[in-house]
């Protein structure tokens, strides 16, 4: 870290603003000049978000520079990288490949994806990125049964997996993690989310496995015996572990996560979270990042031994991005009243935080540190 940059970084591990209060306010060449180093903690990087207008943007942490590349149009949730940066997923099944080493070039790939089918939110691609999971809308908005299958990237082949509700690729191999529907109540009517009664590893060719039930999930994360929940899937990057975030229906009740092997062996567990959880893995599979909203978010960091908790701003907040060496971890703002600008930098070991600005809400960090 550059030297100079040492006494504002101790006030920034403490989780001091930027912003001077209006009753101190500084000359703004002080201003200007306190930014200049506030910005020098963060990393080089190339991050990749999509704007307000529906736009992906190329921009840095530190510059502030930013370069539209184009129009997704009308979208029903945020695009979805691949776990090595190589596809972008977005909404209704089209799939984009990231190309160019500089700012990617965006182009189409072969398959042949009809208006009726999408792409999960979560995680898009399975086995290596041979395969993108697609699927398919057989009762409507909202349904819990959507069919699922495998397209072929190379050669549009596809091959299904049966019905689903919350759906992630398998990074290792021809396959995805699914939860599968409960019987829905009007509890989960009201807050759009639909009971799971658990999730299981589908590979093609193989029996189904089922990882955990619902019962067992509500007990590892401190639910009531028969509390409903939805159950996402957030599998890492070498396919041997998933983040399951277990949210319940109930909006009174608190989330959590649990991480399971592929076998379904519980490795660790957070309760008492608040907030649409969305786990986010390293590349290196090494390290799980999440943000809680409400009116005490936090910036949850788990390396496998240890959690790190940060404080964030008052505000919702989605899915983080990491860095490619597994050092940084990028959150926005998100929510009804979100601008996509408010972004938050943190080091994977809690030590540092940077608040700064962007073009939109992250959705992959493409290169640099």
């Amino acid at each position: 870290m550059l030297a100079s940059t040492t006494a504002v970084l101790a006030v920034l591990a403490a989780g001091a603003d930027l912003a001077v209060s209006h009753q101190h306010a500084a000359p703004a060449r002080a201003r200007k000049s306190v930014a200049a180093r506030y910005l020098s903690a963060a990393p080089v990087a190339r991050i990749l978000s999509i704007t307000p207008r529906l736009y992906l943007a190329l921009s840095g942490l530190r510059e502030g520079k930013s370069a539209t590349l184009r129009s997704l149009g009308e979208m029903i949730y945020d695009p979805v990288a691949s776990a090595d940066f190589r596809y972008l997923a977005t909404p209704y099944g089209q799939v984009l490949s990231l190309t160019g080493p500089g700012a990617p070039a965006l182009r189409r790939t072969k398959l042949s994806i009809n208006e009726y089918e999408e792409s999960p939110a979560n995680s898009a691609f399975a086995d290596r990125d041979l395969y993108a999971v697609v699927l398919g809308s057989s009762a409507g908005f909202g349904s819990t049964e959507n069919p699922i299958s495998l397209e072929a990237l190379a050669t549009g082949r596809s091959q299904s997996l049966g019905i689903g509700d919350n759906v992630a690729g398998d990074p290792a191999g021809p396959g995805v993690f699914t939860s599968v529907a409960a019987a829905i109540r009007p509890t989960a009517e009201a807050t759009q989310l639909f009971p799971d009664s658990r999730v299981q590893l589908r590979e093609a060719g193989r029996p189904r496995v089922t990882l955990a039930t619902i019962a067992q999930l509500d007990r590892d994360v401190r639910l009531p015996s028969g509390a409903q929940a939805a159950l996402l899937p957030f599998p890492d990057p070498a396919g041997d572990m998933v983040a399951i975030a277990v949210q319940p229906t109930e909006p009174d009740r608190h989330a959590g996560v649990v991480v399971l092997t592929r076998t379904g062996r519980v490795v660790q567990t957070f309760t008492g979270l608040s907030g649409l959880i969305s786990p986010a893995w390293t590349q290196s599979g090494r390290s799980l990042a999440f943000a809680t909203s409400g009116p005490q978010p936090a910036l949850h960091i788990w390396t496998g031994g240890r959690t790190r908790v940060v404080s964030l701003p008052v505000g919702e907040y989605g899915s983080c991005v990491w860095s490619p060496d597994g050092a940084w971890a990028l959150c926005a703002r998100v929510g009804p009243a979100a601008t996509g600008q408010s972004w938050f930098l943190s080091s994977a070991s809690g030590s540092i935080t940077v608040r700064t600005t962007g073009p939109g809400f992250p959705i992959a960090w493409l290169g640099g540190r």
